[in-house]
């Protein structure tokens, strides 16, 4: 495999995780979709008292209806967004796994694909351990972000209620705009109250944009970041990798972020990579590559026996203890 190949394994890649983004999503909006039409049915079988809002035991009832729902969603969650990262990252580390593959008949045996195939074993597990016990950067475990996504539509969605009875829409309406809202998002409601409360500032804070949004940004948090970390890995295991890493802007527009900076200042070795810089970052890192053709020659050099200390040093400490 050329180093242009590598490059291109690599985009294809990076490609491969907007793509599950966009899969871990889908769940999530399916699960999302089936709560807010449960949610609405709840409304639409509801009592009203004298003063023309919902009774407490039919605010109860929707209550209860959105708990279950913010549990649902936040299994969703875990579960689909666990298997993308492990998905994800699998894939990235292939590229490396296909590259070495490519180097054992260049070694007399002393590399093998069994090997090879050892170094990468239990990898995911890793990734997926990395997912769950990291910090955020506003200082929450994956575990708390996952509920907190529950919660948050939990709340939206009570809001679209208490809004719609303070307008004095009747609970058929409401349980519409329930669906409305969680289908194509805040916007698509503002359309059904009129001209009323769009744009006041209490609308604005109430109500977000999107109810999937949180759910969003965490995903492509968590994907973003173990394709980081498989991109760091990778180029661990790889010899051909020259130890620094470069910082790959997803987009060269300026959103008043690290970003910019982080791109300016690699190259990196692992331990300087800088941490994940913002909430929907799609940034990424990736490996340098020595010299292919020095590299070719130090490693016949080192098959014949002679000292390659950084060859050396990659079989003793990565592929060894691993190979058997």
């Amino acid at each position: 495999m050329t180093q242009s190949e590598f490059e291109a394994a690599y985009s294809a890649a990076r490609r491969r995780f907007a793509k599950l983004t966009r899969e871990v999503m889908a769940d999530i909006k399916t699960v999302m979709l089936d709560a807010a039409g449960k949610a609405a049915q709840k409304v639409m079988m509801s009592q009203i008292d004298e003063l023309s809002d919902l009774t407490s035991a039919s605010w109860l009832q929707i209550q209860t209806q959105l708990e279950q729902a913010a549990y649902d969603i936040a299994a969703t969650l875990e579960d689909s967004l666990g298997s993308a990262v492990l998905s994800g990252s699998d894939r990235a580390l292939s590229i490396t796994e296909d590259y070495l593959f490519d180097l054992v008949g260049e070694t007399d045996g002393k590399i093998t694909r069994s090997g090879i195939m050892n170094m990468f074993i239990g990898l995911d597990r890793t990734f997926l351990e990395s997912m769950v016990t990291r910090l955020s950067t506003d200082g929450y475990t994956f575990s708390e972000r996952v509920w907190r996504t529950g919660t948050l539509f939990q709340e939206q969605i009570k809001r679209v209620i208490e809004t719609g009875f303070a307008l004095g829409r009747d609970v058929l309406e409401i349980a519409e705009d329930i669906t409305v809202y969680v289908r194509y998002g805040k916007r698509a409601l503002a359309k059904r109250y009129g001209g009323l409360i769009r744009g006041t500032a209490e609308w604005r804070a109430r109500i977000h944009k999107n109810v999937d949004y949180s759910a969003l940004r965490l995903v492509r948090s968590e994907l973003y970041q173990s394709l980081r970390d498989a991109s760091i890995r990778s180029g661990e295991l790889n010899p051909a990798c020259s130890g620094l890493y470069d910082w790959i802007r997803h987009s060269s527009e300026d959103w008043n972020c690290e970003c910019p900076k982080h791109e300016k200042n690699g190259p990196y070795t692992a331990e300087q990579v800088p941490g994940y810089p913002h909430p929907n970052c799609l940034c990424t890192v990736q490996p340098r590559f020595r010299d292919l053709r020095q590299f070719s020659a130090d490693l016949r050099a080192w098959v014949r026996g002679d000292n390659v200390e950084y060859i050396q040093q990659w079989y003793d400490t990565k592929y060894l203890p691993f190979a058997a």
